[in-house]
C-alpha cells in the first residue's frame, strides 16, 4: 500500500502495483478464512467420520466415488503444478530483466528489484548485492500465492464430497425394490438421514465460502483488466519472457475463475 501511494500519478506503475498486491491480498484473506473458519473445521471433521464410516452397497457408488475422487485429483496435479509455475515465473520476471540486459544489451542496464513491491526505509537497490539478499528473502511470498490454488482444492472436495451423497442417493432410489415393510421403513428414513446431512453440509460450504468467493471475484475480474491493459501498453518494449510469464499469469487467473464454476456446476447437476 506504501509503495502504491508512491507511485500515484504512474499508471503503468499502479497497475503493476496492483496486479500484485491484489493477488496477495485474495491469497490471504483465504488464508485466514480457512484457518480461522469454525464452520470449516467442523466441516473437514465430518468429511473425515463419512470418510470412514461409509460404506458402500455395490459397485456403481463406487464408480462414483472414484469419478468424483479422479476429478479432484487431476485437478490437485494440472492446477498446482500449472500455478506454482506461473508464480515462480512471475517471482523470476525481475532477475530476467536484470540478466537480460546485462548479458544481451549493450550499454543499458537495467537494476535488479525485488519481485514485491516493499518500501523499505533505506534504499536498497544501491547495491546488487543487498538487493538479492531481500529477492532471496521474499521468497516464500510464493508460497501465498499457491495457496489460493489448494483453497479451491479444498472447496472442490467439500462440494464433490456432497456430490457423491447425492449421486449415490439417487442411485439407490432408482435401484430401491418393494420386497419388506420394515426394510421399506429403514430404508427411506436412512435416505432422509443422509440427505438432510448433504442439505447442511452444502449449507455450511454455502455460508463458509459465499462472501469469500464473491470478494474474489470481484478482484479477480479488476485485476485481469489491469493485466490485459498493462500487456498492451508495454508490449512493444518488453521482452518475450516477460511476456509470457504475464500471459501465463493471466491463464491462472481464468483457471481459477473456471475451477469455481465447474464446481458450482458439478452441485447444480446433482442437485
Amino acid at each position: 500500500m506504501a509503495d502504491l501511494v508512491h507511485v500515484a500519478g504512474n499508471p503503468q506503475l499502479m497497475i503493476e502495483n496492483l496486479m500484485e498486491s491484489s493477488y496477495t491480498l485474495m491469497s490471504l484473506v483465504g488464508m485466514l478464512v480457512v484457518r480461522f473458519s469454525k464452520t470449516i473445521r467442523d466441516l473437514l471433521i465430518a468429511l473425515q467420520d463419512q470418510i470412514k464410516t461409509f460404506q458402500y452397497e455395490n459397485m456403481e457408488e463406487q464408480m462414483i466415488f472414484i469419478k468424483y475422487y479422479s476429478m479432484v485429483r487431476v485437478f490437485n496435479k494440472t492446477a498446482i503444478t500449472f500455478s506454482a509455475t506461473s508464480v515462480i515465473l512471475y517471482y523470476l520476471k525481475p532477475a530476467i530483466s536484470f540478466f537480460v540486459s546485462n548479458l544481451f544489451v549493450n550499454n543499458q542496464t537495467i537494476p535488479l528489484k525485488t519481485p514485491t513491491r516493499i518500501r523499505f526505509f533505506f534504499d536498497i537497490y544501491a547495491d546488487t548485492q543487498t538487493t538479492a539478499i531481500f529477492y532471496i528473502l521474499e521468497s516464500p511470498v510464493m508460497y501465498i500465492e499457491v495457496y489460493r490454488v489448494a483453497k479451491i482444492s479444498l472447496l472442490m472436495t467439500l462440494v464433490f464430497t456432497v456430490c457423491i451423497q447425492i449421486s449415490i442417493l439417487s442411485q439407490r432410489v432408482k435401484n430401491f425394490k418393494f420386497t419388506q415393510t420394515k426394510s421399506h421403513h429403514k430404508f427411506f428414513c436412512n435416505f432422509i438421514e443422509q440427505h438432510l446431512q448433504s442439505i447442511n453440509m452444502t449449507k455450511s460450504i454455502n455460508n463458509s465460502f459465499c462472501a469469500l468467493l464473491f470478494f474474489e471475484l470481484t478482484v479477480s475480474t479488476l485485476l485481469l483488466s489491469l493485466i490485459g491493459f498493462n500487456t498492451m501498453m508495454n508490449f512493444d518494449d518488453a521482452q518475450i519472457l516477460i511476456i509470457m510469464s504475464v500471459i501465463t499469469y493471466a491463464i491462472a487467473m481464468l483457471l481459477v475463475i473456471l475451477a469455481h464454476c465447474i464446481i458450482g456446476e458439478f452441485l447444480i447437476m446433482e442437485v
